[in-house]
């Protein structure tokens, strides 16, 4: 059965209906609503208590529902009985259907002007639009408006023993006033027993968002080319999120998956495009898949959790720390455009490409990649040239052996592309890599501190490229390729005297490792061995005579 909204008079008991917005006035604990399609202003007058709004098993049809605050002049009531604010919450059962009806514009369906927030317990609440949008030149497409008002914990939907529905069929915001000191707003709150739908629309969030609490897994669904725009915080501390391939979330501010030491995970399936525009964390329990990921403009992914995308992906400020995993899973291209630390794993199934958006390694664009000890830095790519990495502009701090890999742990090529402008390696470990090309402008290796740190590889040049070694010593670079006659011709090397870099004048490969001695010039002592083995022969030759 069908509950058309009841008007709950408090002078004579009657119902009463109207074509304007109804004045309810709730002097129970509990109150059945009636009437149909009508917008309703909810008063409560009891000096404690909650009132419960609603039967679970009943239906109702409703334009918009304002919830009144304190100190107002009671409709219906002597003159100074004021209204009051419930004690904690605004509860609401049944199952609620506003339609916006509108062509163009906002229309307003749940207006908190109270101190206490809209708390939905049990039922299905659906929002929807029954109205052709219109096409007229300059019209607004219709947007479903909740608005929160000042109070200081804002909406709750949160299934009290049962699973509720949220249902957003039409384009909805969600905006709240109310803030704390520092000028944050209070949250939304999706918790336990909940599935929050959205099909066809676009949602936003202009109030911080928290989903789950590490323990409790409500649902939230995007389907059907729609969006779920945060404007401020997401906590998504437990639950499941699953977006559809034509759907996108779009995160503004700083946010985050998982609560660290929960016992339920964070789970992220997203088909569609994750389009992250601020601070993200990724913690222990939280499991994110995305199928395209945007992140361009520097905000930092902190992940110790997992972090999987699987398309080409740019990455801009990442941390990986220890435990944590990243993966691209497609042979589409990864890049990295800013900094990038990585203490536990790293995987790209595509070819890598370092291109930072400066050229100049003290601005916040340059892209510093720094592998440290028990990291897993791994890339399975290949180019056409063969290359698992490409180089245009970044610096590698590699603080670990032999850092960067395939997953099978077989060294990788790299390539600087013709356009390269600054290429740095920091060799702090021993590095072995199966081949380096370098393009014109060249590549910038400096060695580490501890002189048994070496660097092997096979080394190519195009065109005027050079490979450029810094605090060079003796039997530090081997040279895999034994087919260089002119080792001038692909390396230049630099002393560190004093903190300054001093050119070695000629460079020669002695047994593969390259250096500034000459094994075709004899040494001293050899010269000596050398003139005494001919005075010998001399003599020799003299007593046959």
């Amino acid at each position: 059965m069908k509950k058309q909204l009841l008007y709950i008079s408090t002078i004579l008991g009657l119902s009463v209906a109207s074509v304007y917005a109804e004045d309810v006035v709730i002097k129970t604990e509990t109150a059945t609503l009636t009437g149909s399609k009508k917008d309703y202003n909810l008063y409560y007058t009891l000096s404690s208590g909650s009132p419960t709004i609603g039967e679970d098993t009943e239906s109702y049809d409703v334009s918009s529902i304002t919830l009144k605050g304190a100190g107002l002049q009671v409709p219906g009531e002597a003159e100074g009985v004021l209204s009051t604010n419930p004690a904690k919450e605004w509860y609401f059962r049944g199952n609620y259907t506003f339609d916006i009806a509108t062509e163009s514009g906002k229309k307003t369906i749940i207006k908190n002007e109270s101190l206490k927030r809209f708390y939905y317990q049990a039922g299905t609440l659906t929002v929807s639009n029954s109205a052709t949008p219109s096409q007229e030149e300059g019209a607004v497409a219709p947007v479903a408006y909740f608005d929160l008002g000042s109070n200081t914990t804002s909406l709750m939907f949160n299934g009290d023993g049962q699973t509720i529905n949220v249902n957003i069929n039409t384009d909805t915001e969600f905006v709240t006033t109310a803030e704390n000191g520092g000028g944050t707003k209070f949250p939304i709150y999706i918790y336990r027993n909940t599935a929050f739908n959205i099909d066809g629309s676009t949602v936003t969030f202009d109030a911080n968002l928290r989903v789950g609490d590490g323990e409790t897994t409500p649902t939230i669904s995007l389907v059907n080319g729609s969006t779920m725009n945060i404007k401020k915080t997401l906590a998504f501390e437990s639950g499941t999120l699953t977006v559809d391939e034509t759907s996108k979330l779009v995160i503004d501010k700083g946010s985050r998956f998982g609560k660290a030491g929960a016992t339920s995970k964070a789970t992220v399936n997203i088909a569609g495009t994750l389009d992250m525009n601020a601070v993200l964390t990724v913690n222990d329990n939280a499991v994110i898949t995305t199928k395209k990921f945007e992140h361009q403009n520097g905000s930092d992914l902190t992940v110790s959790g997992q972090f999987e995308t699987q398309s080409a992906t740019t990455f801009a400020n990442t941390i990986i720390k220890t435990g944590g995993i990243v993966k691209q899973t497609s042979t589409g291209g990864t890049k990295i455009a800013r900094d990038f630390t990585v203490d536990g794993t790293f995987l790209t199934k595509g070819v890598l490409a370092v291109e930072a958006g400066s050229t100049d390694a003290s601005d916040a664009k340059w892209a510093t990649i720094t592998i440290n000890e028990g990291a897993n830095f791994y890339v399975d790519g290949k180019s056409d040239a063969g290359s698992a990495i490409t180089l245009k502009n970044g610096e590698f701090v590699l603080n670990k052996k032999n850092a960067i890999t395939n997953s099978n742990g077989d060294a990788v090529q790299l390539v600087s592309v013709d356009k390269a402008t600054n290429v740095i390696f920091r060799i702090n470990e021993s590095q072995e890599f199966k081949k380096i090309v370098a393009h014109t402008i060249g590549i910038k290796y400096y060695l580490g501190e501890d002189a048994t740190d070496t660097l092997t590889a096979e080394f190519g040049t195009i065109s005027t490229g050079k490979h450029i070694i810094y605090n060079f010593e003796e039997n530090r670079v081997f040279v895999l390729n034994d087919d260089i006659t002119s080792p001038n011709d692909f390396f230049d090397a630099y002393y560190n005297v004093d903190g300054e870099y001093v050119k070695v004048d000629n460079l020669y490969i002695n047994n593969g490792w390259l250096s500034a001695i000459n094994s075709a010039v004899p040494e001293p002592a050899e010269w000596a061995m050398i003139l005494g083995a001919l005075a010998l022969g001399l003599a020799v030759y003299r007593k046959r005579k």
